[in-house]
């Protein structure tokens, strides 16, 4: 059936449904209410069915994206953690494997600059970045000492130029508009130019599982494999001239799948297309699987929460929005929620804002941590206040 996005990958509109995302957004979101999850009858790519605006997102990562202020509140540090300059030295190493020391690099949705730190660290000395969010351009030209420009995919800055590798490192699965991405991509690429991609690999959400419906939420709204990655290459006249796993831990101790590619000018096509039939299974099995641990925990949360009337959420990132949608959270009614990232705060949820942790005082009701992954730190952040409430961890297992 025909439905209200194309596939981000091969660009047919046809595909089948794979699952239903409820979610509590903050008020007045584009995705208010949740999506469908769909995969492509062509290609196998899954993606969100829902007809958003591009610029509606660009806004969003430029004015609430958490990284900027990721490095305090989760890392307890405003210098780059150990781990993910590892992670970022891997992917400098493999694009220096890629395109010589000499080449000019930009990286588009660059963030804090990780990435454009460890090119620097294995030798590239031209490197440039271009991120939506103000914030995050300032803490990578203080932390890498890089030149970060504020724009997007859609708006690029003025005179921004030409380069031998452009790098989008968790981007793509982020884009609405895929097609305008990719032909922003390839202007400003030189004759035989590289592009290095990484996204999450849905081929494989079950190697490792990380958390039920991890990748289903607000912002990763397209799942791609490597060949259907190879197959929107395909389409701007891009042949893929590597391609192969990048595992990389998002929290110590979580390791993600991630596929990275490398896309090259004027390379010869490889491959006829088809279904990616392992990505259609994979997605079909993360769902399931995902059910089951949703179903689990939310009974679990039931009955740690008992017959409070009224809670409080520590931490308001994706899995707290499918926490007020789907669970007995959607039952009661909250008394405060509560980030320790300042970029979240004054969001609001049905009208209640978002709020920073030391506006608790205790006695607003059992704290319900709002993370799997996170779920360590944000207890010892409850600890350190030294609060009364009961703490309800969650638990999928």
């Amino acid at each position: 059936m025909g439905r209200a996005r194309a596939c981000p990958a091969c660009g047919a509109a046809a595909a089948e449904p794979v699952h239903r995302v409820r979610l509590r957004t903050p008020d007045r979101h584009p995705l208010e209410g949740g999506y469908e999850v769909v995969s492509c009858l062509e290609c196998g790519a899954g993606y969100a069915d829902a007809a958003v605006a591009q610029a509606a997102y660009d806004s969003y990562y430029a004015q609430r994206a958490k990284y900027a202020a990721d490095l305090p509140t989760v890392a307890g540090t405003t210098e780059e953690p150990a781990w993910v300059r590892a992670r970022f030295d891997e992917a400098a190493s493999r694009i220096a494997r890629l395109v010589p020391p000499g080449a000019r690099v930009l990286d588009i949705g660059c963030s804090t600059g990780s990435l454009l730190g460890a090119l620097r660290r294995t030798g590239f000395r031209d490197v440039r970045g271009i991120d939506p969010s103000p914030a995050s351009a300032s803490v990578a030209e203080r932390l890498h000492g890089v030149r970060v420009d504020v724009g997007t995919l859609h708006r690029l800055p003025e005179r921004t130029g030409t380069f031998d590798c452009v790098c989008l490192t968790g981007v793509l699965e982020h884009v609405w508009d895929v097609d305008g991405a990719m032909a922003a991509v390839t202007s400003l690429l030189r004759p035989g130019g590289a592009v290095y991609v990484e996204v999450p690999d849905a081929s494989r959400y079950l190697d490792p599982f990380i958390a039920p419906f991890e990748d289903f939420h607000t912002e990763h709204v397209n799942h791609f494999s490597g060949a259907t990655l190879a197959a929107l290459g395909r389409r701007f006249g891009l042949g893929t001239a590597w391609c192969g796993p990048a595992d990389n831990d998002i929290v110590p101790g979580a390791t993600a799948a991630v596929v990275a590619l490398c896309w090259r000018a004027g390379a010869e096509h490889e491959g006829t297309g088809g279904r990616d039939d392992a990505l259609v299974r994979s997605l079909h099995a993360f769902t399931a699987r995902s059910a089951e641990a949703w179903g689990r925990l939310g009974h679990r949360l039931r009955q740690d929460l008992g017959t409070s009337p009224t809670f409080v959420l520590w931490g308001m990132g994706e899995l707290s929005m499918k926490l007020l949608a789907t669970t007995v959270l959607a039952e009661r009614s909250p008394a405060a929620l509560v980030d320790g990232n300042p970029a979240r705060h004054g969001l609001r949820f049905g009208g209640v804002p978002v709020r920073p942790p030391d506006s608790l005082r205790g006695g607003e009701g059992p704290i319900v941590v709002g993370s799997l992954l996170r779920g360590a730190s944000i207890g010892r952040a409850i600890a350190a206040r030294g609060l009364p409430n009961p703490v309800v961890e969650l638990s999928a297992a």
